[in-house]
């Protein structure tokens, strides 16, 4: 088919944007993904709101989003085998459809003034069943969608969804939590779940797994872990984001009760914080766009660094300003860590254990920050939220050392 010169100038446009957006089943994907990432924001924000509400209670905000994770654990392994092995898309949609149920259930009985904080758990386990699949599927189609070659920018997109829909997401949240109460922006979320399934209707491609070998499932399940372990560079990388990055989430997944408990601040303050802290990724994404894709490992090691002590400063301060500003520079910390993880990891890997590869990281992505989130939770019960958000940054800053030290690979990656 002869492309006519109306879209041909459309194709050169969104190449100039990026590489990655001339792909028209990624611009599909990712548009959707913007949509639904930012009602799951709302969500978050408004369920961590809830639960302190109901329960005033730091360490069940790490308990309840620590269950969340638990069916992660097996559930990722084989998830990996799968997205290894079936159509992607077919996939996705099975999983986007299975969370749009989810988010009615929690509105409607958020709605109905009927939940309880086991419906909250018993949600959070449904939404992290899901999610072990879905989040993992979601990483490895990018690659199906515009190749190797663009695999790169198709990540950082992928950066920029993610911390602008969630400066979108927490800011707006926290106006609607104030408002007209959590229930709003629960039932938000929901209905922003239909726009990822209408794109994966209308998306062509559809990413089968390139993993055709027949060996027995407890082989294949732990080919992933083999490859991680046979090249220490990926290793130090998913260790790098697991425990550095990991116990450093605290400061946004605890963030509601030291917003109370230590600022004396609601909810406004609360979606500003977790929104500049949005902003400050946005400008790490603008600062990352301007820098040749060279010395990754310096950099990623450089933000491993920087994350923890910025967390040290975090819990240093007993002001919104102050604490404002340390959350500005942590954002836009944590955005190179993570864009750069991924990416080094997806380049440096092969396309037939990708599905496994990234269910690991997947799991270790989001299982560390949910284990230190009860972890530091359980502890501030007994030396308050500063001191355990103290500790923490300061185990993450010597892991790095670490790091930096023993695995001297990590930051020679280019």
């Amino acid at each position: 088919m002869t492309e006519t010169p109306a879209s041909q100038s459309l194709s050169t446009f969104w190449t100039k944007l990026s590489p990655a957006l001339a792909s028209r089943d990624f611009r599909l994907f990712w548009v959707s993904q913007i949509v639904s990432t930012t009602g799951t924001f709302f969500q978050l924000l408004a369920e961590r709101w809830l639960i302190y509400e109901m329960t005033q209670s730091a360490f069940m905000l790490g308990v309840i989003g620590f269950i969340g994770l638990i069916p992660v654990i097996p559930i990722s392994f084989l998830g990996g085998f799968i997205i290894d092995r079936v159509p992607r898309r077919k996939l996705l949609l099975i999983t986007q459809s299975g969370l749009l149920l989810q988010a009615i259930v929690f509105a409607t009985l958020v709605y109905s003034g009927q939940i309880r904080v086991w419906h909250i758990i018993f949600l959070d386990f449904v939404l992290g069943s899901l999610a072990a699949i879905d989040q993992p599927a979601r990483q490895s189609f990018l690659t199906d969608l515009v190749g190797k070659k663009d695999l790169a920018d198709a990540v950082a997109l992928n950066s920029i969804l993610f911390h602008f829909t969630r400066t979108l997401g927490f800011t707006t949240s926290g106006l609607i939590i104030a408002s007209i109460g959590a229930s709003g922006a629960i039932i938000l979320n929901a209905f922003t779940y239909l726009a990822p399934i209408v794109a994966l209707l209308l998306i062509q491609t559809e990413g089968i797994g390139s993993d055709k070998g027949k060996a027995p499932l407890k082989s294949a399940l732990s080919e992933g872990l083999r490859v991680i372990w046979k090249s220490p560079p990926v290793l130090g990388v998913i260790s790098l984001i697991a425990i550095a990055g990991g116990l450093s989430w605290p400061v946004y997944g605890l963030m509601p009760a030291f917003v109370e408990e230590v600022l004396q601040a609601g909810p406004i303050a609360l979606g500003g914080l977790l929104g500049i802290s949005g902003l400050g990724a946005l400008l790490g994404i603008f600062v990352m766009s301007h820098q040749k894709h060279r010395k990754r490992g310096h950099q990623i090691m450089a933000a491993g660094l920087a994350t923890p002590l910025l967390m040290l400063g975090f819990a240093a301060s007993r002001t919104v300003v102050i604490a404002g500003v340390f959350s500005f520079v942590y954002g836009l910390s944590q955005l190179i860590l993570q864009t750069m993880a991924n990416t080094l990891i997806q380049i440096n890997i092969p396309d037939y254990v990708r599905g496994r590869v990234m269910s690991v990281y997947t799991l270790l992505n989001a299982g560390m920050p949910a284990f230190a989130g009860i972890v530091v939770g359980a502890g501030a019960n007994f030396i308050g939220l500063p001191m355990a958000f103290t500790i923490s940054g300061a185990v993450a800053l010597a892991y790095v050392v670490f790091v930096y030290v023993v695995i001297p690979s990590v930051r020679h990656l280019d």
